[in-house]
């Protein structure tokens, strides 16, 4: 059984899939994918095949022990490729997170500024709700773009 390392997972319909792409693989007798560590264990396959499997999948895949990576996909260019992509991903997900931090004051502020500080608040009530609803659907959606827009270009294709 060889262990690997997947990227890019974010639901278990995404684990789904690389199980099933994996399972296409000639030679692949078991797979099992483990969304909450990131990792995939499969028995029989050609390790190069199963990473262009999980690649073609619309994930990133490494074999899980870096020296045995280099001797069975050629080099060592693809798990410096994969922590760089992982690198970017965590950037990418921290500015997110920091954008939803910056809409989230204005939105507390507007909700309960008058309840938790006595502060002046906008009296309109057209405003208040136009304001709530923008500020709530970017806080709910900013930081899970990714996930809603591999699922729409799933659905699309």
């Amino acid at each position: 059984m060889e262990k690997y390392k997947v990227t890019g997972m974010s639901c278990a319909a995404c684990s789904a899939s690389v199980e099933r792409a994996v399972r296409g693989v000639f030679g692949v007798t078991e797979c099992s994918v483990n969304l909450l560590t990131s990792s995939m264990t499969v028995e029989g396959g050609d390790a190069a095949e199963i990473i262009s499997a999980v690649r073609a999948a619309g994930y990133g895949a490494e074999i899980a022990n870096k020296e045995k990576a280099s001797d069975k996909i050629g080099s060592k260019n693809a798990a410096d490729e994969l922590e760089e992509i992982e690198k970017q991903e965590m950037k990418t997900m921290s500015r997110r997170l920091i954008a939803s931090l910056i809409i989230l004051l204005p939105l507390m502020y507007i909700s309960m500024g008058q309840v938790m500080m006595g502060a002046p608040v906008p009296r309109k009530a057209f405003f208040k709700s136009l304001a709530r609803a923008v500020a709530s659907a970017s806080v709910s959606f900013l930081p899970a773009m990714r996930v809603y827009s591999k699922e729409m270009r799933r659905e699309v294709l």
